[in-house]
């Protein structure tokens, strides 16, 4: 989820020659109604600083239902120094901007088997 189409886009595009399929939102409220459709995704890869619902809300309203608790988070933020209160609030991993699309795969793949 980013708020930037291009880089959705071309995230989305790196992601899916790798194998994965991807669902992509523009926002927090879209990603929501996106993972109240079952299956639940294997992984979410999220932006902080959205628009209209952040990250941080997000994740609220994601693990407001305990079924979806296990549905592992990597945020991806240009605040480094933001680390440790993700890792507090049960996100599996980070990514500092700008994204290197090998180090968010293999941290993708850490999570999700192609």
């Amino acid at each position: 989820m980013d708020d930037e189409k291009d880089i959705l886009e071309a995230f989305r595009h790196i992601l899916e020659r790798k194998g994965f399929e991807v669902l992509t939102a523009l926002d927090g409220a879209e990603a929501i109604r996106l993972v109240e459709k079952e299956p639940f995704p294997d992984l979410i890869v999220l932006d902080v600083q959205m628009p209209d619902m952040n990250g941080y809300t997000f994740m609220f309203e994601l693990y407001r239902e305990e079924k979806r608790r296990n549905i592992p988070v990597i945020v991806v933020s240009a605040f480094s120094e933001m680390q440790p209160i993700f890792a507090h609030r049960g996100i599996k991993d980070y990514v500092v901007k700008p994204v290197n699309p090998d180090e968010l795969i293999e941290k993708i793949k850490k999570f999700v088997n192609v």
